[in-house]
């Protein structure tokens, strides 16, 4: 599917524009707010484009911010009535993350996560995609520019594959955003980890795979998908994409939602251990307090984060406890969700 931009261009073509006209749009898409601010263009052909091509994929989403961190969560309302949720997350150091979403919904069907409770609806388009950040590059444009972006939003990214690689390639070469400073998570479905490791043409970005669990027995019953692969099976993709595309500034990162009595036990650390531990020096893991959702669960207490913790720093894996931004105002991880009124 064309973007709104190949099909402008197409349009401009058809009106016999000059290619320096064409080329002038093409630098102010992502560059300024608005299609009266192209200052370049003639009062009639703003007008005639604004009429035929909106600015955005989408109208202007009602934003929410919270009070304690600054993150601010746009619900945004598609063309087709459909809603999703994007977040912007400033940082102290500076830096400016955008967690964008790339599908309606959500058939992976994590117990943990509220939008997996809304089932698939739909994949976003890429313009879809992009127009997330678009969108709060211009509504939040003081002078330090967007710095990371992650995948990791509503919907399964790698389930929604060509739009999410051609929606990369603009972040990358178009928006100037550098491929590391881009991840892709995804919940380690088979079908769709074999397509990126034969995939030569997807951008070099950093993957996060969704584990939670150090054995099988776990993961299944928290994630519904898991039953379609194993353990053993991760682990391997794990070796055959560093071993292809790993180096120093390329490691994998893998999430770890805490569950009391759920997966956060010392056996499941260990299994963890087990399992990855031989590749130490190419993993980071992210350990994640759960975060309230309606499910009948639990975050972890400090004390077996701590433990946790500790059996896998032991073992040589650089391991992080991830606090989310945006509680207040359920902008957290796995907390994004819709629910039809």
């Amino acid at each position: 599917m064309d973007t709104r931009l190949e099909k402008i261009e197409a349009f401009l073509k058809e009106k016999g524009e000059k290619s320096f006209r064409i080329q002038q749009i093409k630098d102010a898409w992502y560059s300024q707010p608005e299609w009266d601010q192209i200052t370049t263009l003639s009062k009639d052909l703003q007008q005639e484009l604004s009429t035929k091509f909106g600015w955005y994929a989408f109208e202007a989403p009602e934003v929410f911010e919270s009070k304690k961190d600054g993150t601010k969560k746009a619900l945004i309302t598609l063309n087709d009535g459909e809603k999703v949720e994007a977040v912007y997350m400033p940082n102290a150091r500076r830096t400016k993350t955008i967690c964008v979403s790339s599908q309606v919904g959500c058939a992976m069907a994590c117990t943990f996560c509220a939008t997996g409770t809304m089932g698939f609806i739909r994949d976003l388009t890429v313009d879809e995609i992009v127009d997330q950040v678009r969108y709060f590059k211009f509504t939040e444009p003081d002078e330090e520019p967007i710095t990371n972006i992650v995948f990791m939003g509503m919907g399964e990214p790698l389930a929604n594959y060509e739009a999410v690689k051609k929606a990369v390639k603009i972040l990358v070469d178009d928006m100037e955003i550098g491929p590391t400073r881009i991840t892709v998570s995804s919940v380690c479905a088979p079908v769709v980890l074999a397509r990126i490791l034969k995939d030569d043409d997807f951008p070099t970005v950093r993957m996060a795979l969704s584990v939670h669990a150090g054995t099988d027995e776990t993961r299944t019953k928290i994630v519904p998908t898991h039953k379609a692969t194993s353990m053993q099976k991760i682990v391997k993709w794990c070796e055959d994409y560093l071993e292809k595309r790993g180096n120093r500034r390329h490691h994998i990162t893998i999430e770890y939602v805490m569950l009391l009595n759920v997966n956060d036990m010392p056996s499941e650390a260990r299994a963890f251990v087990q399992h990855f531990g031989h590749l130490k020096d190419q993993l980071k893991l992210n350990l994640i307090p759960w975060n309230h959702t309606r499910a009948d669960m639990q975050s972890s207490s400090k004390k077996n984060l701590e433990a946790f913790q500790n059996i896998v720093e032991d073992a040589g894996i650089a391991t992080t406890i991830r606090y989310s931004k945006g509680l207040d105002i359920d902008a957290a991880c796995g907390q994004l969700v819709v629910e039809k009124k």
